[in-house]
């Protein structure tokens, strides 16, 4: 048996955007900002910026309710994937495909509550994670 689960909390760098696969699925991508426990060598917390996607209805929540520098708290499966660029060097990227949203924090208006997805939304998005999702985009 495998586990594939990430949870991760930190702010959103930019408003999620939505995408359309080439069999028309409509995919939201949006970066999360991590800050780290520790400090660097200079005594400051460094950051790891976590591409995410989300599909369909998930999506949409997200894109209504998430904003640029929110908090933001989700869990989903880590994925990696590999694309060759304009001039033909092979990358490696990983990203998070999100199974469940939440709010984080005090700055989503006076909402303080937590949302996730419908179990209808988290089962479409389980389903289609689990089958081999290609993006025909970069992060």
């Amino acid at each position: 048996m495998a586990l594939n689960q990430i949870t991760i909390q930190g702010k959103m760098t930019r408003d999620a955007e939505a995408k359309n696969t080439p069999s028309g699925k409509t995919v939201t991508v949006f970066c999360v900002a991590v800050q780290r426990n520790y400090k660097n060598a200079e005594g400051n917390y460094e950051a790891d910026f976590i591409d995410c996607v989300a599909y369909e209805k998930l999506g949409e929540h997200i894109r209504k309710w998430f904003h640029k520098g929110e908090d933001i708290l989700l869990t989903g499966e880590l994925t990696t994937r590999t694309y060759d660029d304009k001039n033909g060097v092979k990358h490696k990227v990983a990203s998070i495909i999100v199974n469940k949203v939440f709010f984080s924090g005090g700055n989503n208006g006076s909402n303080q509550t937590q949302q996730t997805a419908t179990p209808q939304a988290t089962q479409q998005v389980q389903s289609e994670a689990g089958g081999g999702n290609e993006l025909p985009f970069e992060m």
